[in-house]
């Protein structure tokens, strides 16, 4: 699964938050703004794309795009048509929620 992570994905971000948490890095003038922009600009690169799967890291993320709180841990559900994972952001997914997010990105993959 390594491998395919590093030779067959394309990583973007929504948004790069320079506050301790995602609410206030919004709060500030301009911000929802610049956010909305780059929302945009990944729906078309979803859209071009077609990805097999999306794997948010950290609850904003999953938050904004998907219109809800993820559950604790890792999630599957969908946006736009295409299978979506949220997962714990990597700088606080223990070992067995990052196996778990891995396990649904896997299965989604081999049509499980």
């Amino acid at each position: 699964m390594a491998g395919t992570l590093r030779s067959s994905t394309v990583a973007t971000s929504i948004a790069f938050p320079q506050a301790p948490e995602f609410d206030e890095w919004l709060a500030t003038p301009g911000n929802p703004e610049w956010l909305s922009k780059s929302t945009i600009w990944v729906k078309r690169l979803t859209h071009l794309m077609k990805p097999a799967v999306i794997v948010t890291y950290g609850g904003p993320p999953f938050r904004h795009l998907v219109g809800r709180r993820k559950a604790p841990g890792a999630e599957c559900t969908t946006w736009q048509g295409i299978p979506l994972v949220g997962t714990n952001h990597l700088s606080r997914a223990s070992y067995e929620v990052s196996r778990r997010a891995m396990r649904f990105v896997r299965n989604v993959v081999n049509g499980k």
